[in-house]
């Protein structure tokens, strides 16, 4: 989520979708002075930085990216960041779903896992850096299918074959953990629906303070915010599908359009129906 925190450039972004390119969602970003409330995404993300810098946090603290690094993002881990006044960073970004990320494994040979897994974490790879900034910038141009296909799966490729790991198995929950879990499946099932707190507290059989306590140290966010998320991810799910901002905004269960629009600009940066049309590309 994105704000503002004073005088400074204006945020810069274009998203574009290739469905030629394992069906990826690219991100272009140029920014000031902002400030990323906490937030999470539904995809894993890779950001790649490409002039400035750039802070981002995380459960594992906060660390600054520049030139030759990039950021890994699992899809839900939380992070929240911020451009400091009187500097800016650019960054490139894609967002690979995990149906992207199936067709990027069927692209291995078959002694290679199929659930491609790469750690979260902020990066130091030149080299790598550059090999993604630059298969980013191409597909910005037009060019011939299999050489930009080639050199995405190259791309891609290097960064799995290079920091992919196996991918974790789940831990078993504690008690606590699994009503916690119970709570989060519950808003994911009734996000559109006006969901009481002391309903989620009850249904974790705890106070409304404990509840609220546990929930944001188990999921980086606090109830509200993550409600907040998923509708603003379902809406942006049905913008890219070619639904109206109007009924997106209705079926994610926001009470308006103008609600939905001015969330969604801060955390996307861009309007619903500026998003729709990117979406297009």
């Amino acid at each position: 989520m994105l704000t503002k925190d004073g005088p400074g450039p204006a945020v810069q972004l274009d998203y574009w979708r290739d469905r030629e390119l394992d069906d990826a969602y690219l991100l272009k970003a140029r920014m000031g002075r902002f400030t990323w409330e906490p937030h999470v995404h539904e995809e894993m993300m890779v950001a790649v930085s490409e002039a400035g810098v750039g802070e981002c946090r995380t459960r594992q603290g906060a660390q600054v990216s520049g030139p030759g690094t990039f950021w890994v993002f699992a899809p839900g881990e939380y992070h929240a960041g911020r451009v400091e006044a009187g500097r800016h960073w650019a960054y490139r970004g894609v967002y690979l779903s995990a149906a992207s990320i199936r067709s990027v494994a069927a692209g291995f040979d078959a002694d290679r896992p199929r659930e491609l897994f790469v750690p979260p974490g902020l990066y130091h790879d030149p080299q790598l850096a550059c090999t993604l900034l630059d298969v980013h910038r191409r597909t910005e141009r037009a060019g011939a299918l299999l050489e930009r296909q080639s050199q995405w799966s190259l791309a891609l490729g290097s960064l799995f074959d290079r920091y992919g790991r196996p991918k974790p198995s789940v831990e078993p929950r504690d008690a606590g953990g699994r009503r916690l879990a119970l709570a989060r499946d519950y808003l994911e099932a009734h996000f559109r629906e006006d969901v009481s707190i002391d309903d989620l507290a009850r249904l974790c059989g705890v106070s409304r303070y404990h509840f609220m306590r546990s929930f944001r140290n188990a999921y980086g966010l606090p109830p509200h915010a993550f409600l907040n998320q998923l509708r603003l991810n379902a809406a942006r799910r049905a913008l890219a599908a070619g639904v109206s901002p109007a009924a997106a905004a209705a079926d994610a269960g926001f009470y308006d359009q103008s609600v939905l629009n001015r969330r969604f600009k801060r955390m996307f940066g861009v309007t619903p129906g500026r998003y729709a049309q990117l979406a297009k590309r």
